[in-house]
């Protein structure tokens, strides 16, 4: 079973690393799962009567199931290095962690700067390089979306759209971003990653994040993922031709739709034809 948080605010990083193992082992009975639920009867709830009958059907849809789907589980290279490597890491401690407990208790604690990420000198990755760290791909499609949201208009062209990061001169291997809690309007969370530009073997180092599962050193949270992605890949590129709007943005442009409608008639006989449009989370 997965560890909860019971009371805490964050799971401990040996805590977060068994719960990561578990959800990897389970990944594949929830795959299958899944495609069984697809069949409209065994989605819904079965009637007790129905209990002599429930092991003639779901032989019959395992069946078909194997027939004429893919398998969900296909054997590769990486998939038994990501197995050795997650047991490898089980039992150890966030090195990143202690060292960002040991400068926060310093009595001159680092200055942190606000820059766009196109400005960081991060080192160069690429999507292969990503799955190999988070061991898969979920963080990875859920990441996109948070970066999005994360996007903030320019201060020098409001047609365009940056990534804002946080730098500190005493601590040049460091990078952090402030995420919006999607849960919480007033709830923020840190990821901070350490990296070597000049290690082109392993130039991630290291990385945490304050949310529940931050601590951990098997893969990280889509917090992480999202800082990585973005740098790494995306090289802290923005497409500015189909901006995406973020929750900060999207008080703003709920409020100019007001004062349009404020000064709009409310009479459908001014207009036949009438517009809607809707923003998607």
């Amino acid at each position: 079973m997965p560890d909860f948080l019971k009371g805490k605010k964050q799971l401990s990083s040996a805590e977060a690393n068994h719960s990561r193992c578990v959800a990897k082992v389970r990944w594949i009975i929830e795959s299958v799962n899944g495609k069984i639920k697809q069949w409209r009867y065994f989605s819904q709830t079965i009637q007790n009567s129905s209990t002599p009958f429930v092991g003639g059907y779901l032989n019959i849809i395992c069946a078909l199931i194997n027939a004429y789907t893919k398998t969900s589980n296909i054997e590769s290279d990486n998939q038994k290095q990501w197995a050795t490597r997650m047991l490898e890491l089980r039992d150890k401690e966030n090195q990143l962690e202690q060292r960002l407990q040991q400068i926060n208790q310093t009595k001159n604690r680092p200055q942190w700067k606000k820059y766009d990420a196109q400005m960081v000198n991060f080192p160069t990755l690429t999507e292969e390089d990503v799955q190999h760290i988070c061991f898969g791909t979920y963080q990875i499609k859920q990441a996109k979306s948070y970066i999005e949201e994360h996007l903030k208009p320019s201060i020098l062209d409001n047609e365009k759209y940056e990534f804002v990061v946080e730098l500190s001169t005493k601590h040049v291997d460091l990078v952090r971003v402030r995420f919006a809690s999607r849960h919480s309007s007033n709830k923020t969370y840190i990821a901070t990653v350490q990296f070597d530009e000049d290690d082109y073997d392993e130039p991630i180092k290291g990385w945490f994040c304050t949310c529940a599962a931050g601590a951990r050193i098997i893969g990280f949270c889509t917090h992480i993922t999202a800082l990585i992605w973005h740098l790494g890949v995306c090289r802290g590129e923005t497409d500015s031709s189909d901006p995406q709007l973020s929750a900060n943005n999207l008080l703003s442009n709920l409020e100019d739709c007001i004062q349009y409608s404020d000064n709009t008639s409310s009479s459908d006989d001014d207009d036949d034809s009438s517009e809607t449009s809707s923003d998607d989370d």
